[in-house]
């Protein structure tokens, strides 16, 4: 063979190693995590889905579920996973889903409630690697009513307050008239009423 083609090779090998670590091709890694975005309280079922890959080298799998600092999950195949926290007695998992180990972990949650608000994120560790990704989960309880009233403020001018009551979290309120939003409001929050004052 070449010098020519000894140097071809070894620039190639070189171009492979410099954008594809060797870590990288042989390591764990999670390409998706699929958490709902917005989530209606008392609603289900749900399922909160961490897509992976293990590689057939890789040993001591675990995967681990967090909800903002907490854990709430950890399943060290071939064991059932162990919940805790806010989704203990929520959850339960099928037979197929247990043995999609080296490829997926999904939490089926039976409904959403919102304590279950907030950040998740999915760690899967093995002897070799670790990798981990994040996503945010809201769940929302709709108003209990809305109110408008509308009073006299001087010959010009109307006071226009709008309330919404029992909504979590807390709405943001913005007043339309004619199909315009009107910005020359200020806000007062009281509780779980959010008043928006037209001047």
């Amino acid at each position: 063979m070449s010098s020519v083609t000894y140097s071809v090779l070894f620039f190639i090998i070189t171009l492979i190693k410099i954008f594809i670590p060797i870590s990288d091709i042989y390591a764990s890694k999670i390409y998706s995590l699929d958490v709902p975005l917005v989530v209606r309280n008392g609603t289900g079922p749900i399922d909160l889905s961490c897509i992976y890959n293990i590689k057939e080298k890789e040993n001591g799998l675990v995967i681990k579920w967090y909800h903002n600092i907490d854990q709430i999950y950890q399943w060290i195949p071939p064991m059932p996973p162990q919940d805790t926290g806010v989704i203990n007695g929520f959850t339960e998992y099928s037979e197929q889903s247990l043995r999609d180990f080296n490829s997926r972990s999904i939490i089926h949650l039976k409904m959403a409630i919102v304590e279950m608000s907030g950040q998740y994120t999915c760690i899967i560790s093995t002897f070799q690697k670790e990798d981990m990704k994040r996503t945010k989960m809201i769940v929302y309880v709709p108003e209990t009513d809305i109110i408008i009233h509308v009073s006299s403020f001087n010959k010009n001018h109307l006071n226009l307050t709008c309330i919404a009551n029992g909504a979590q979290p807390r709405p943001i309120l913005k007043i339309y008239i004619e199909g315009i939003e009107h910005k020359c409001y200020h806000k007062r929050i009281l509780h779980q009423t959010i008043e928006l004052i037209e001047i």
